[in-house]
């Protein structure tokens, strides 16, 4: 048995007996207390006795939830988060047949504080001397650089993949950050042609000012817009080249290459922990779809699936 399989498990009984144990106790203590207790702190007991119980068989209830997924990728099946998810996944929103699958309520969306582009929007993303005109001195807008890399997509139409609402500072605070106005777009990757060949295929990050909404329909294969221009270094101009600044880092010691995500944390923000709207802003921007809105793979049973 996987090492981590054996956590889960230990985690899972841990929890629901001591959940259960203090549940317990408090039902059984309530009628001993109140007897030598003032009402008021029996009730506050009673209460805390409760919440800590469900605490625990909900973290018992977690553990089992891990468990299941776990075990089921053990056995080669689809992960039930992938499984609900499927239709915000990037291969069904390249399939224009998948079309009818769009994120369901987009006004309602809208009306609880959805982003100005939700997922499956279709835009096309603006030319570039339009997104030029949105830079500042160092080529960023609120903190995000505009890569070489993603000049070939002037021009072109796509659909918006995932609304970008927070980040992970892995290598600095190892905290939560907020990204605002910001989209990734289905099959955009940077190639990493400007950054000596750099193969990690991160997605591109498109702020909403660089896009705009469009009825024509997007196309699986990304080609560039004949309106762009063919070549990028002769084209800019001197007053607006990409320059180093969009490439390497000069001050640094070593050289550093610069790209979107060496500049996340610029272009972020600190987000407390306790700010519950992180949890629902994916929902409502339809990165995450809710349970009714696909239908799952079932488990394989005898070597079927359902």
């Amino acid at each position: 048995m996987h090492a981590a399989t054996t956590s889960y498990r230990k985690t899972i009984i841990a929890s629901s007996v001591a959940g259960l144990a203090v549940i317990a106790v408090t039902h059984a203590g309530q009628t001993l207390v109140s007897a030598i207790l003032p009402v008021s702190f029996v009730v506050l007991l009673t209460a805390l006795g409760w919440v800590v119980g469900l605490l625990l068989l909900l973290v018992a209830l977690g553990g089992l939830l891990v468990n299941f997924r776990y075990s089921g990728r053990e056995r080669g099946e689809e992960d039930l988060f992938l499984a609900l998810n499927r239709a915000r996944s990037e291969a069904e929103l390249l399939d224009q047949t998948g079309r009818s699958k769009a994120v369901k309520f987009p006004k309602l969306r809208r009306w609880l504080g959805a982003p100005a582009y939700i997922v499956n929007d279709t835009v096309r993303i603006r030319s570039l001397q339009e997104i030029f005109d949105t830079l500042d001195a160092n080529g960023c807008l609120d903190g995000l650089p505009f890569m070489p890399e993603m000049a070939k997509y002037c021009g072109t139409v796509g659909t918006v993949f995932r609304c970008v609402d927070k980040i992970y500072d892995y290598g600095g605070r190892k905290d939560m950050r907020r990204l605002k106005d910001t989209v990734s777009i289905a099959g955009l990757r940077c190639d990493g042609s400007a950054h000596d060949g750099c193969q990690a295929k991160c997605y591109i990050l498109w702020k909403t000012a660089w896009i705009k909404r469009t009825e024509v329909p997007a196309t699986s294969e990304v080609e560039p817009s004949v309106e762009q221009p063919g070549s990028v270094a002769s084209d800019i101009g001197t007053d607006r080249s990409f320059g180093p600044t969009f490439v390497k880092d000069d001050d640094a010691a070593d050289g550093r290459y610069v790209c979107q995500y060496t500049q996340l944390v610029r272009a972020s923000t600190r987000m407390r922990p306790s700010d519950p709207r992180q949890d629902l802003r994916p929902l409502i921007a339809g990165n995450l779809a809710t349970p009714n809105a696909v239908t799952p793979k079932l488990p394989a049973i005898n070597g079927r699936r359902s």
